[in-house]
């Protein structure tokens, strides 16, 4: 450990920090060569970013963030921070400490135990000042953590289906009235909290969530400085309903020859990322990934102070199974076939689907077209992945005879009568007997009647 020159004021402006660091304050009295009397260390913690891997293969929540209403005073309210505004005109006195969602909104949570969150706020009291919230959350668990739950405001116990996430890493952006502002907030005691009466401060009976922040700030608004060290914490409602154990890992696979998109959403440290995929993949927030075989997909952040962060998913592909509905076939007019599918690799159980006509759910269909059809059958295996073929039923129609011959009238009177049967021999198919049917028209000159053989 060595002294830092320049440093024998009370004060200390150590710059940009990369790396957690721990300061040593010494004191001597005035005359006094030795330093024998107060002091004290100072630990300074670097906050660097996190971040998430987004497919909709991993989704397993996509959840609307709306503001609490609190139970005692009916403040609207989504994020609380004590002492923000005080250097601010007004300063943070009343409902200066309350934050509202004005947009956004929206939480999404993953099968790997992550979430994301983001959602822009508004000032109770002033309505110019507005914040950017992007939070990154890990580590889901449904056994309570060490401190957890928090219970306060209107909850008096959690509820049986509250679970934790053990890391909150976030950004706050300054906008409008606060431009200019950027702050780096962290987990603050308890584990951020989500269940049936989980916002703490709303009504009861209602799904929500709860969270408690330190905050770093990195740039302040142009006008004043923000107050640091404050109480800060979010509370607020979430739609969707509770999020069991088996639910929130029921994901995270596709078929092969399928396709899937891969965003990284970083949070913390200080903005200005670049994100950098293994696989080959290059840089950039976003990949489309068509993997053959079960893959893990890592990327890494790296934000403006050079701070990183690591996250990977594991994408699981599935065979395909492959069906067989057999060879086309020809039929006569009136006649019925029965169509046999035969479904092979995959994952088994399968199920069948014959869209025309529909209803048809197993492996064989009768079918009695009266006209030449191609029967599209689909089947679909436990994992979910699909395969499709088809057969053309043929009809062909029934023979018919032509005969024509001239009839002379008996019966005492001689009438020239034409007798027109139409015949047409046409091979039989299949070995069935074909029905060939004779039909005569006779015209007389004088009258008509008609015969049929």
């Amino acid at each position: 450990m060595g002294r830092i020159p320049n440093s024998n004021s009370a004060t200390y402006d150590a710059g940009p920090l990369y790396q957690n660091t721990c300061f040593l304050r010494c004191s001597r009295r005035a005359g006094c060569t030795n330093y024998d009397g107060e002091s004290n260390v100072v630990s300074v913690t670097v906050s660097g970013p996190a971040v998430q891997i987004a497919s909709p293969l991993t989704l397993v929540k996509d959840r609307i963030i709306s503001n609490e209403i609190t139970c005692s005073s009916s403040i609207e309210r989504a994020l609380y921070i004590d002492c923000f505004l005080d250097n601010a005109p007004g300063g943070t006195s009343g409902n200066a400490k309350y934050w509202k969602i004005i947009s956004g909104g929206a939480l999404r949570e993953y099968c790997d135990g992550t979430a994301y969150f983001e959602m822009r706020v508004q000032n109770l009291v002033t309505s110019t000042y507005k914040l950017d919230v992007k939070v990154v959350l890990s580590g889901r668990t449904y056994s309570a953590p060490p401190g957890s739950p928090h219970i306060e405001g209107c909850t008096s116990s959690a509820s049986s289906d509250w679970y934790y996430y053990t890391n909150t890493t976030g950004t706050i952006t300054g906008v409008e009235g606060l431009a200019g502002a950027l702050l780096s907030i962290d987990r603050k005691g308890a584990s951020f909290q989500v269940g049936t009466n989980a916002s703490l401060y709303a009504n009861p009976g209602q799904f929500g969530a709860s969270g408690w922040l330190i905050y770093n700030v990195i740039t302040h608004p142009s006008s004043f400085k923000l107050g640091t060290e404050c109480q800060a914490d979010f509370n607020f409602l979430l739609s969707g309903g509770a999020l069991t154990a088996s639910q929130s890992t029921a994901c995270n696979t596709i078929c092969v020859g399928a396709s899937t998109q891969l965003t990284a959403n970083g949070a913390g440290g200080k903005p200005g990322y670049t994100y950098t995929w293994d696989n080959g993949l290059g840089s950039g927030q976003t990949k489309t990934v068509s993997p053959t075989t079960t893959t893990i997909y890592k990327v890494t952040i790296t934000d403006t102070n050079g701070c990183t962060s690591s996250s990977q998913t594991t994408i699981t592909v599935n065979p395909q199974p492959v069906l067989n509905a057999g060879q086309d076939v020809d039929i006569c007019t009136g006649q019925s076939v029965l169509l046999t599918v035969n479904a092979t690799n995959g994952t088994p159980p399968y199920t069948y689907n014959w869209p025309n006509p529909p209803g048809g759910t197993g492996t064989s269909k009768s079918v009695s077209p009266t006209t030449t059809t191609t029967y599209v059958v689909t089947v679909t295996d436990s994992k979910g992945c699909t395969a499709t073929d088809n057969v053309k039923v043929t009809v062909n129609p029934n023979p018919t005879i032509v005969v024509q011959a001239l009839v002379q009238s008996v019966l005492g009177a001689l009438q020239d009568i034409l007798c027109i049967c139409m015949f047409e021999t046409r091979p039989c198919v299949w070995n069935v007997s074909c029905i060939c049917r004779i039909y005569c028209h006779c015209e007389s000159k004088s009258n008509s009647s008609s015969n049929r053989k």
